[in-house]
C-alpha cells in the first residue's frame, strides 16, 4: 500500500471516535497502557499502524526497497543542505554560528 493511501486509513482510524482517542491519549501521556477493552484494541491497532508506517512505508538506509520514503528524500539531503547554506550565507555574509 502506499503512504498516503494508508496515512488517510490511519487518521480516519484514529480519529472515528474523539471521546476513545482522548481516553486512551490521557493514559499513554501518563505513562500508562489501557487495560482492556475497547481501549486496549485501540491501542494495540494504533501502534501496529504507527509500526507499519514508521519501519515498512517510510524505511530507513537498510531497508530493501529502494523507492521507501527515506531513501526517495534523503537522496538529495545532501545538495539540498549545500543550497540553504549557500542561501544562508548570501544572507547574512558575516555568519550566524553554524554557517561561519
Amino acid at each position: 500500500m502506499q503512504y498516503d493511501g494508508y496515512i488517510k486509513i490511519y487518521q480516519t482510524f484514529v480519529h472515528a471516535d474523539p471521546d476513545l482517542y482522548g481516553e486512551v491519549f490521557v493514559l499513554v501521556s501518563q505513562g500508562k497502557y489501557p487495560a482492556g477493552g475497547r481501549g486496549r484494541t485501540y491501542t494495540n491497532i494504533v501502534f501496529f499502524m504507527n509500526r507499519t508506517i514508521h519501519q515498512e512505508l517510510i524505511g530507513g538506509v537498510d531497508s530493501p526497497d529502494e523507492g521507501c520514503l527515506y531513501k526517495s528524500f534523503g537522496v538529495p539531503g545532501k545538495p539540498c543542505l549545500i543550497l540553504s547554506l549557500a542561501f544562508v550565507a548570501k544572507l547574512y555574509p558575516g555568519g550566524i554560528g553554524f554557517c561561519t
